[in-house]
């Protein structure tokens, strides 16, 4: 698991001094979870740009504000360049514990790049069931009986749900599936 974790780090924050080599300023926020715990330990640490870590499910409304912040200081002219959001975030920090926030955000229509990595569950925890399990899935907190058979509910759509948001872009990639990310 934080193999994988430690590719995408990698590949993130590869991307990330490309953009900053050419002129732009980038504010990263970091919503509690695997990744951000993944990234803490070194030699993996790809935290090497600005950015602040905020709680499960404050990363959406830390988003909102740091790009309104940032947008109004451009056009003050206290900064000479536009600030690009871009939030890190699990799915628990998205598709569940933060989603309210993060559907108000998504309304808003701010220029804010989401990166979410879904683990099908809240993995630093103890494997537990989240709205991202797939159905028929058995977790820590799986109810187990005769009449149950792994989690009775779907996995929550969220690329769907940016699409009917109206988001600009809306893509999904895979640590099995390399070139995706490239």
């Amino acid at each position: 698991f934080y193999q994988g974790m430690k590719v995408l780090s990698e590949k993130n924050r590869d991307d990330i001094e490309h953009m900053l080599d050419h002129g732009f300023n980038i504010y990263c926020v970091n919503a509690t979870g695997c990744n951000q715990v993944s990234e803490l330990t070194n030699p993996f640490n790809s935290r090497v740009y600005q950015s602040g870590h905020y709680g499960f499910g404050t990363a959406s409304a830390a988003a909102l504000g740091a790009k309104f912040n940032l947008d109004q200081a451009y056009q003050n002219r206290y900064n000479s360049v536009l600030t690009k959001i871009i939030v890190f975030a699990g799915d628990g920090a998205i598709y569940d514990i933060g989603n309210g926030p993060f559907n108000h955000a998504l309304g808003e229509n701010f220029d804010i790049t989401w990166v979410i990595f879904n683990n099908e569950g809240y993995m630093n925890t103890g494997m537990q069931r989240s709205s991202t399990t797939p159905f028929g899935s058995w977790t820590s907190t799986t109810p187990v009986g005769e009449h149950l058979r792994g989690k009775s509910q779907e996995a929550k759509d969220l690329p769907l749900v940016m699409v009917v948001h109206k988001c600009a872009y809306v893509a999904t990639a895979s640590t099995g599936y390399m070139d995706d990310l490239y």
